[in-house]
């Protein structure tokens, strides 16, 4: 078995990536989707909050407010686009959040 990390960037491709694994089943496919979140956050007038350490690493900062809408948009657009699209091209898949 395999896993595979696919970032969030990178599931505009899913297509094209679950193809290439359709011959390495079985698979756990590991997937980001940051920017999903950030797009669906503005939409729904939480905005994204950006700390910095005092070393100068950048990261989200997730209050209650975001954690809701991370959760909706992981668990529930990102993660069902993800198994349908597996799906129609045969690949047994189930979404685990």
């Amino acid at each position: 078995m395999i896993v595979v990390k696919v970032g969030g960037r990178t599931l505009k491709n899913i297509e094209a990536i679950a193809r290439d694994l359709i011959d390495h089943q079985p698979f756990v496919l590991i997937h980001g989707g940051r920017d999903f979140v950030t797009e669906y956050s503005k939409k729904m007038g939480v905005e994204p909050k950006i700390v910095t350490s005092p070393s100068g690493v950048r990261s989200r900062y997730t209050d209650e407010d975001e954690l809701e809408v991370f959760v909706m948009v992981m668990a529930g657009k990102v993660n069902k686009e993800i198994v349908s699209k597996l799906l129609d091209l045969g690949i047994k898949a189930v979404g685990i959040s």
